[in-house]
């Protein structure tokens, strides 16, 4: 089963100065290809559980690892550092759903040397994950 993602992020290209995710992909947003005979049916919108950084397009899944990660009061902070040192250019990746299941990713200006994720959380959730890249 083929599922596609028909969004519009309202993001410039990859010089955008303030990279951001949505916090939901509302069902209608989300298009699933069945095979013959199925219909499909999204009944709520996917909720943003993490973001990433990668090299290279999302088709080569190379998530790069954290430079640093520590737990703060209410959260977690994740900070990639050094990104324009390295010869495959850098993606932004928003995942969504409980286990990741659908990422929306766009490239970071060559000229990003970091990015920094800050989640806030209650009971182990994110409730709102805000992005600063420079």
């Amino acid at each position: 089963m083929r599922v596609a993602l028909c969004l519009a992020l309202g993001i410039a290209g990859p010089a955008a100065a303030a990279p951001s995710c949505l916090p939901d992909l509302p069902p209608a947003a989300i298009q699933v290809g069945p095979p013959g005979g199925w219909t499909p049916y999204v009944a709520r919108a996917l909720r943003l559980q993490s973001v990433s950084v990668l090299e290279g397009p999302p088709a080569e899944m190379a998530v790069l690892k954290q430079d640093a990660s520590r737990r703060v009061s209410g959260g977690r902070i994740d900070i990639w550092r050094n990104l324009n040192s390295a010869r495959e250019p850098k993606w932004l990746a928003c995942n969504y759903g409980a286990a990741n299941e659908v990422m929306l990713a766009r490239p970071l200006a060559a000229s990003t040397r970091s990015c920094r994720v800050t989640y806030r959380q209650l009971r182990g959730r994110p409730t709102a994950i805000d992005i600063a890249c420079d």
